[in-house]
């Protein structure tokens, strides 16, 4: 079957999609094989620009934090394209990216500062750094998209943060 790129195509090419095991297909993201590895970012590029960024984060945080630091470019590229996905077409991304869980809109920015609890957040930051201009760029673009909320603002400003990037900075 060939998925369908345009908007009204992907709701037919999901409803006739058989349910796919993503947590095997990102497994393959682990294999030895450039090739194989490859290939698995193509398809779960295509799956996840398919699936709503809550259940792709909440589902598979473990295999997000794990693509935002592994060894090949084009996998830690294809985890910022997710959450670069998500900050466009999701109201809780910023949430999840940020606390871990959806559904925190109602949070005064103090309550934030205290809730900062995604490793991710700090994943993406350290993704500043990526020997990769390309997988840093899509880094900082995140980082720039989740600032222009306050909730991303007060996150990035958390002192655990504020160093980090003080860090950063020195290498």
């Amino acid at each position: 079957m060939r998925a369908s790129t345009n908007a009204s195509g992907a709701s037919t090419a999901m409803q006739s999609l058989v349910p796919v095991p993503l947590d095997i297909l990102f497994a393959c993201l682990g294999s030895d094989s450039e090739r194989i590895v490859e290939v698995a970012c193509e398809v779960s590029h295509l799956l996840t620009q398919l699936l709503p960024f809550e259940s792709v984060v909440l589902q598979y945080k473990d295999y997000a934090t794990a693509g935002l630091q592994h060894p090949l470019e084009a996998v830690r590229a294809l985890a910022l394209n997710v959450f670069d996905k998500g900050m466009d077409n999701d109201e809780n991304a910023l949430d999840l990216l940020v606390l871990g869980r959806p559904g925190v809109y109602y949070l005064l920015v103090a309550d934030v500062r205290t809730q900062v609890q995604s490793g991710l957040f700090t994943v993406v930051l350290h993704s500043l750094a990526d020997e990769s201009t390309i997988v840093a760029s899509q880094a900082a673009n995140l980082i720039i998209k989740a600032c222009n909320r306050a909730n991303g603002l007060v996150a990035l400003l958390q002192p655990e943060h504020v160093n980090l990037l003080l860090s950063l900075k020195e290498r």
